[in-house]
C-alpha cells in the first residue's frame, strides 16, 4: 500500500480538520495518510513514498531546528513537498525583495537586517506613510506582527530589538486595501488554479486570520489575477504540489503579501471539489519518477 506522511506539529497531532478532509480523498484512492510530527526524531522518513509539509505552524519559533530537519530530509533523499530548496527559501520574508526584483508588485518595504536598526517614527515620516506593519522576516499567524503609527511608533521602537530577533524585520506601507476590500487568497494545485477565498478582517483589526477574529469567504477571481499569480508561480525555481498566493487588488492589480509554500490553511473546506482536487495533486507527484 501507498503510505504518505502529512507533516504537522504538537499542537495539532491529528491534523487540522482542514487537512483530514484531502486525507479521506486520499484513503478513498486506496493511500495512507499518517500524521507526522516533523521534530519526531523516531519518524523514518525515507520510507515513506511522499513527505507533505501541512501545519508544521511551530516552524519560525524555532527556524534553525526546522531547517535542520529540512537538510535531514535532503540528504536522505525524502520526496518531500513542497522541496526542501524552496521551503528553505521561502521561510525567510526577504524572498519578497528578490521578487520584488524580478518585477513582483509588492507593498513598499524597508528591511531591517540582522544586527542593523531602524528609527520608525522617522521611517514613517520620511516615506509619507501614516500607518505601516512591522513583523519579522520568520514569521507565521502574525506572530510579532504590529500596526505601528505615528502615536505609537516610540512605544514600538523599544521592542524592535525583540521582533528583529536574529533574522531581522521588514517595516511594510500598510495596505488599507486589506480593510477596506480584503485579502485575496488564490489556491494552485501542481501549478494549476484550484480554488480561492476573501479574508477580511474584523472591525478594529488589521489581521485577517481567524484566531483574530478574520473570516473567509469563497470567490471567483478575475481572469487578469489568474495570470499574474500563475506567471509568478511559473517564475520559481521548482515546480510546487502547492502554492497559496496571498495578494490585495491595487488599481485592478494584484499585490504580493504573501506566497505561502510551506504550510499554509488551504481552505479545502471552502470549495467542495478542493480535497480531491488536492489529492490529485498528490497523485500525480507520486507517479513521478
Amino acid at each position: 500500500m501507498t503510505r504518505i506522511a502529512f507533516v504537522t506539529c504538537s499542537k495539532i497531532p491529528r491534523l487540522t480538520a482542514d487537512d483530514r478532509l484531502c486525507v479521506e480523498a486520499l484513503c478513498r484512492r486506496g493511500i495512507a495518510v499518517d500524521p507526522a510530527l516533523w521534530d519526531d526524531a523516531t519518524i523514518p522518513w525515507k520510507e515513506y513514498d511522499s513527505v507533505v509539509l501541512r501545519s508544521t505552524w511551530d516552524y519560525h519559533l524555532r527556524p534553525a531546528q526546522f531547517r535542520a530537519w529540512l537538510e535531514h530530509c535532503q540528504r536522505d533523499c525524502v520526496r518531500l513537498w513542497n522541496p526542501a530548496h524552496l521551503v528553505r527559501w521561502n521561510m525567510e520574508k526577504t524572498y519578497l525583495r528578490e521578487l520584488s526584483a524580478r518585477g513582483v508588485a509588492i507593498p513598499p518595504c524597508v528591511w531591517i537586517d540582522r544586527g542593523t536598526t531602524l528609527d520608525l517614527a522617522t521611517a514613517l515620516q520620511e516615506r509619507g506613510w501614516d500607518r505601516a506593519v512591522l513583523k519579522p522576516t520568520i514569521s507565521a499567524s502574525s506572530h510579532q506582527t504590529y500596526a505601528v503609527t505615528h502615536d505609537n511608533a516610540h512605544q514600538i521602537q523599544q521592542i524592535l530589538p525583540q521582533i528583529a530577533g536574529d533574522t531581522g524585520a521588514v517595516l511594510q506601507e500598510f495596505m488599507a486595501q486589506v480593510e477596506e476590500q480584503g485579502e485575496w487568497s488564490l489556491l494552485f494545485f501542481n501549478g494549476e488554479f484550484s480554488h480561492a477565498v476573501l479574508k477580511t478582517p474584523q472591525a478594529g483589526d488589521f489581521r485577517v486570520q481567524a484566531e483574530f477574529g478574520g473570516k473567509a469567504a469563497a470567490v471567483q477571481p478575475a481572469p487578469v489575477f489568474l495570470s499574474q499569480a500563475k506567471r509568478l508561480l511559473n517564475a520559481l525555481t521548482a515546480p510546487t504540489i502547492y502554492a497559496r498566493v496571498d495578494a490585495c487588488e491595487v488599481d485592478g492589480q494584484l499585490v504580493l503579501t504573501e506566497l505561502e509554500l510551506i504550510e499554509p490553511d488551504l481552505f479545502l473546506r471552502m470549495t467542495p471539489e478542493a480535497p480531491e482536487r488536492f489529492a490529485t495533486a498528490i497523485v500525480a507527484r507520486l507517479r513521478d519518477p
